[in-house]
């Protein structure tokens, strides 16, 4: 449980500096985003959708065969007092509520290794007038925030053999 909250804390702390960093490279990107784990595909495929269900994403998508995984998680469903007083006075946009979302892509390498690319947006809803709602989708590239994750599905992964 220690482990989910460090990773919610670190996500958070991170998303704060995501505009002050320096804008990446695809390559850049891909070796934060992807890593190989020694195991075969099942083990890593199972081991990926059981860390992130025991993070309490809710899994939306899965297909075995092309070794997708999607899931979202809600950040902040709560209103308070104070939030509904803003969206009535002050800002018809304010709104607390955000996802994060997480797209796994898993390939067999060989029989004992398989890649792992993973990818992290947070999405701010944001609710306009006459019920429309916006959007707002970053996309986490946040190195420690992937390691995090790649290191608990290793974990997963050995546990399982």
């Amino acid at each position: 449980m220690k482990k989910i909250y460090l990773l919610l804390i670190s996500l958070f702390v991170f998303l704060g500096c995501a505009s002050s960093q320096p804008k990446l490279s695809q390559m850049q990107i891909r070796e934060i985003t992807t890593k190989e784990v020694q195991g075969d595909y099942k083990t890593v495929f199972k081991a990926a959708m059981s860390v992130l269900q025991d993070q309490e994403y809710i899994i939306e998508n899965t297909d075995f065969n092309s070794g997708l995984i999607v899931c979202t998680k809600e950040v902040n469903p709560d209103m308070s007092a104070g939030d509904v007083m803003m969206v009535l006075f002050v800002d018809m946009r304010h709104s607390r509520a955000a996802k994060v979302k997480v797209s796994a892509t898993i390939n067999e390498l060989n029989n004992k290794t398989t890649a792992i690319r993973l990818n992290v947006q947070e999405i701010k809803v944001e609710s306009g007038s006459f019920g429309n709602k916006k959007e707002n989708v970053v996309n986490i590239q946040n190195k420690e925030v992937y390691d995090q994750i790649f290191n608990q599905i290793r974990v997963e992964v050995e546990r399982r053999k």
